[in-house]
């Protein structure tokens, strides 16, 4: 039942009792006024009747003019008597046969009284009511008898109070239907506001979070009948916190409400567009295929560049989109979502505008916590294992050292690609138990082989977490005294991107470790965002050129011109340099004539596990370092 329909039965109810509550007090009322009236109707007509016969003597009048008399005012069904002043009754007349019979059981001059006297006698188990008047002129009264309630009862009243009734219901129930409309009307408004403010943002006016959640479910609903699929984008503003402290909230939200104007301004043919909180809007919007979802992003995108006045203040605007698609990435709101600001987190990552989730790269997908799971309990079950990768001297074709590279054998997923369980070991913890690992299992078949002759430098990757740790320096330093192993006979190669994430800590962590004797890499140079002057300060001996310089340098003029400038620029600040990825003699020798000092790559081995790396030592034309005399045991 409707909020109106629940009042009109509500108000209708209340006013129809109180008129019924008014209209049994005006019964009663009026029902008092009747028996005055009927009193007074019954004196009247008994004088009438006294006057009648004062004109003759009721003794001597014989009962044909008695009947003249009478048929002028009686009533049928009524009877008279005339009481002479002795007390005896004169003259009888009944109309009634059977009133006449009840009568003449009745002494009426015992009951007539005084004038003007009303009463009632039953006789027979029959009422009757009877009033008396004197006859003027005359020693006689007048004895007028009549049935209880009858003829002269005012029969009009009910019908008339049934009537007011039905007539004051009709007007309740108006009164009620307008009272109704009016309250529902209000209350309505009152709770449209109400709902309106929970769902929407206070700020831009559009709607918020919980609205968007709604929608979303509505529209998953309608999906399944239509078959049409539905874009998720959320996204939020770039170093929107750094404006806002910088220059205030006041210029902040005076920004988010011009990004909310522009973005409804720009996406006018959607009703789908939401902030969901602080510097976040969302979008919601049926889409043919994934190009159409790329149009979507390339527009919102094009609608942000440039240039925003806020405030009498020039801000460069630029977001961050996420989007997931139902049904292939969720078949529910909450899942959508959240896969949208994956992606959109993803974008900020990366450095790009926008990106479409991929389960691949979602660290919190359940597939993948899966893998961390199976991950922590793989040293256990001996699962991961090192393969090594040959470094070689270009100057004099020997093996400089490994580089030692950690393998994943699952049970069921087979090899892991690093590219993947890597990041996830970061991204849960697990990347420190890693690395220790891989240090300790490298260290001690460094040590192994030194024993059995061969002098290999073993190198060990190092990711940006594990650089942060401050007991970095003294476990490595542990774990090389455990098995003997010189200090220069380990290197750690960490990346740019891990030495920029937090220069003074990787400056600390790398002087220390450098004063320990080991040796210090900077992999995939030229990818990353190391300054000249950083380079210049870390205490590093080795630059390694990313292989997606080194593959194409042959076919890409500009990848080679960019291999000789870093050839140049280690060179002249005391580095030396490893070029990764040569496939191919021809690229070999370019890099021996460009200066570099060594090589790695799969023109020189594959990555090879302890065994066939030996094999290869024995049957390649590359060489293995002796160690020599009086080194074995050092």
């Amino acid at each position: 039942m409707t909020l109106r329909n629940q009042l009109l039965s509500y108000f209708s109810a209340v006013i129809l009792a109180v008129v019924a509550l008014f209209g049994w007090n005006a019964y009663r009322i009026a029902s008092g006024a009747t028996e005055r009236q009927r009193d007074a109707l019954v004196v009247e007509h008994v004088g009438q009747l006294a006057r009648a016969l004062s004109v003759v003597d009721p003794e001597g009048m014989d009962a044909a003019r008695l009947d003249a008399v009478f048929a002028t005012s009686a009533e049928v069904g009524y009877a008279v008597a005339v009481v002479g002043p002795q007390g005896t009754a004169v003259m009888r007349k009944s109309l009634d046969p059977r009133i006449g019979e009840d009568l003449d059981q009745v002494d009426l001059a015992a009951i007539a009284g005084s004038p003007g006297a009303q009463g009632t006698l039953r006789v027979a188990d029959h009422a009757y009511e009877w009033a008396s008047a004197a006859i003027p002129g005359t020693p006689y009264l007048l004895v007028y008898v009549f049935p209880e309630g009858d003829g002269l009862r005012y029969s009009g009243l009910a019908s008339r109070m049934i009537a007011l009734a039905l007539f004051m219901g009709w007007i309740s129930v108006w009164v009620a239907l307008v009272i109704s409309t009016k309250v529902s009307d209000r209350l309505k408004a009152q709770s449209d506001e109400i709902e309106r403010q929970a769902t929407h943002d206070a700020l831009t006016g559009l709607p918020n979070r919980l609205w968007i959640l709604r929608r979303l479910e509505q529209e998953i609903a309608r999906q399944p009948d239509s078959g049409r699929k539905l874009a998720m984008i959320t996204m939020d503003l770039n170093r929107f916190k750094v404006i806002n402290n910088t220059l205030g909230h006041d210029v902040g939200d005076a920004l988010i409400q011009e990004v909310g104007k522009t973005l409804q301004d720009s996406l006018w043919e959607s009703d789908g567009l939401a902030r969901t909180g602080g510097d976040e809007f969302a979008l919601l919007m049926p889409i043919r295929d994934e190009a159409h979802c790329y149009l979507l992003m390339d527009k919102i995108v094009g609608a942000l560049e440039g240039p925003v006045v806020v405030g009498g203040i020039t801000l460069e605007v630029s977001v961050s989109l996420g989007t997931a698609v139902y049904p292939a990435h969720g078949d529910d709101a909450a899942s959508l979502i959240r896969c949208a600001e994956v992606a959109m987190y993803s974008a900020k990552e990366e450095g790009v505008p926008y990106a479409i989730y991929d389960p691949e790269s979602d660290p919190n997908s359940v597939e993948h916590l899966m893998l961390i799971s199976d991950l922590r309990q793989a040293e256990d079950l001996d699962q991961l294992e090192l393969h090594y990768q040959p470094k070689v001297s270009v100057g004099t074709g020997r093996v400089e050292g490994v580089e030692a590279l950690l393998r994943w054998s699952h049970p069921e997923r087979g090899s892991v690609s690093p590219a993947n369980f890597i990041t996830l070991a970061e991204q849960s913890g697990a990347i420190k138990d890693l690395t220790e690992w891989v240090l300790d299992t490298a260290i001690e078949q460094a040590a192994a082989w030194r024993d059995q002759g061969h002098d290999l430098r073993v190198s060990v990757n190092l990711s940006a977490r594990v650089l942060r740790d401050m007991d970095l320096p003294s476990t490595i330093h542990e774990i090389l005294h455990a098995y003997g192993l010189p200090p220069d006979r380990l290197e750690l190669e960490i990346t740019e991107t891990a030495i920029m994430m937090d220069p003074k800590r990787a400056m600390a962590i790398l002087t220390t470790l450098n004063s320990f004797g080991i040796r210090l890499s900077v992999d995939d140079f030229g990818t990353g965002y190391t300054s000249l002057a950083h380079l210049k300060q870390l205490p590093v001996h080795e630059i390694k050129i990313d292989q997606a310089f080194v593959t194409n340098m042959m076919e890409d003029r500009e990848h080679a011109v960019i291999v000789r400038a870093i050839i140049d620029l280690a060179h002249s600040m005391g580095r030396s340099v490893v070029a990764e990825g040569v496939e191919d003699r021809r690229t070999f020798e370019e890099l021996a004539r460009l200066g570099c000092d060594t090589i790695q790559g799969y023109y020189v081995s594959r990555p090879l596990p302890v065994c066939p790396l030996m094999d290869w030592f024995a049957a390649g034309e590359w060489k293995s370092p002796v160690v020599g005399a009086g080194e074995v045991d050092a």
